[in-house]
């Protein structure tokens, strides 16, 4: 497993960008602006208000769209340069047919005022602009990825020794403090009595590498601590877990069992939870 420790500029997590909805939405912006008052493709006939509400609409296809396909696949793939190359060039060929039946249905509305295209050539149309924009999009993604990611810092000697070391020693050393881990797309949040740091990385590839029993993987997307664990909460048949923190993670079913032999289901306040999103 490889792993990379990192702090971006600002110590607090920064999001991975595709979830920076302000970022999103100023790409989307852009574009709908440009289109607009270009008049772009044969639009300029329409007036503003009417170009201004489909290049928007049009825009926001193109943009988002990429974005929830690469998260989507990326789910399959290995975190690695490869696999995110992969991913881009799938989500970006894919965006193609999907935006073309969505612009197929606008014009059956008064939005997109134009008859039917025969779906080959429309295809064929739409292929440049759609990937051009894709491609785009995910520049920006390797761009942020570069300056807040892989410029990686440590926030002590222990994690760079561990970013150096084998993965093996880099596991060890970074869930030898840790009080929980939480997945997060392609990144992981380690928590420890110090802060946080991220890893790039996948949690089940990191319990597998565990040799320890400090902890125990609670959710698809969670790793706790024994000494992390507050008490537990029981609402319905689900149970949460408070964790020093505060954070409320949630239990899966299939794991109380462990749970209850390592104690944590002791203390139960039978109150309804609003568990942290995983």
């Amino acid at each position: 497993m490889s792993l990379s420790v990192v702090k971006g500029p600002n110590p607090r997590y920064r999001a991975p960008w595709h979830h920076n909805g302000r970022l999103l939405l100023g790409l989307i912006v852009f574009l709908g602006l440009t289109f607009s008052f270009s008049g772009g493709y044969s639009t300029d006939g329409l007036p503003l208000w009417h170009r201004l509400l489909l290049w928007m609409s049009v825009a926001t296809l193109m943009v988002v769209q990429p974005v929830c396909l690469d998260v989507v696949v990326g789910r399959f793939l290995p975190p690695n340069r490869l696999g995110a190359a992969v991913s881009i060039g799938l989500a970006s060929v894919m965006s193609i047919p999907l935006i073309a039946v969505q612009l197929e249905a606008l014009k059956r509305t008064p939005l997109l005022p134009k008859d039917p295209d025969p779906w080959l050539a429309f295809m064929g149309f739409l292929a440049p602009p759609v990937l051009t924009i894709a491609l785009f999009v995910f520049f920006l993604r390797v761009a942020w990825e570069e300056l807040y990611l892989a410029s990686a810092e440590t926030t002590d000697a222990e994690s760079q020794n561990a970013a150096q070391a084998e993965p093996s020693n880099a596991v060890v050393s970074i869930l030898a403090t840790a009080l929980s881990v939480q997945a997060q797309d392609h990144y992981l949040e380690i928590v420890t009595p110090h802060g946080q740091r991220f890893v790039r990385g996948r949690l089940k590839a990191l319990v597998d590498a565990d040799p320890s029993e400090r902890g125990v993987q609670i959710h698809r997307s969670w790793w706790v601590a024994d000494e992390a664990v507050v008490e537990a909460r029981k609402s319905g048949r689900d149970w949460h877990l408070v964790l020093t923190n505060g954070v409320v993670a949630p239990l899966a079913r299939s794991r109380v069992v462990e749970a209850r032999e390592r104690g944590w289901l002791d203390r139960v306040q039978a109150r309804p939870v609003q568990a942290r999103s995983a």
